[in-house]
């Protein structure tokens, strides 16, 4: 079928490129819903590509990171002793799920805020 069809655009649109009349044209019902479904397709397709393409680079991204975090994760067990606050931020850094942002109600785990490393701060000082 997809064939057939592009068979079809092939004529339809080397007649138009010669100058002839062709069998659709814009100025009727036909051509105009012919027109407007050819453009929809055409922009859920680009719509679907560039989700797809913007999605990898997030995920390029994060393994980056991901690979940054690995190595200073080795380093501070390298060097000396790490706290256990320390290395569960790491590692809830390092193990945590990646989002695609393919899905709309996708969100994984937060890590903790400004805010929130301040009263953990505060809390373990006793004030």
């Amino acid at each position: 079928m997809v064939i057939v069809a592009a068979i079809n655009f092939q004529e339809i649109f080397v007649t138009w490129l010669q100058g002839r009349e062709t069998p659709v044209q814009l100025n009727t019902i036909q051509g105009v819903i012919l027109f407007g479904s050819l453009a929809g397709v055409y922009a859920f397709l680009l719509r679907v590509l560039s989700r797809l393409a913007f999605s990898s680079f997030h995920l390029m991204r994060d393994a980056e990171e991901r690979e940054q975090l690995t190595y200073l994760y080795l380093s501070l067990t390298n060097e000396a002793e790490i706290d256990k606050e320390s290395r569960d931020i790491v590692l809830q850094a390092l193990f945590s799920r990646s989002e695609t942002g393919l899905l709309a109600q996708e969100h994984g785990p937060t890590m903790p805020g400004a805010s929130e490393m301040l009263r953990s701060t505060l809390r373990g000082r006793g004030q």
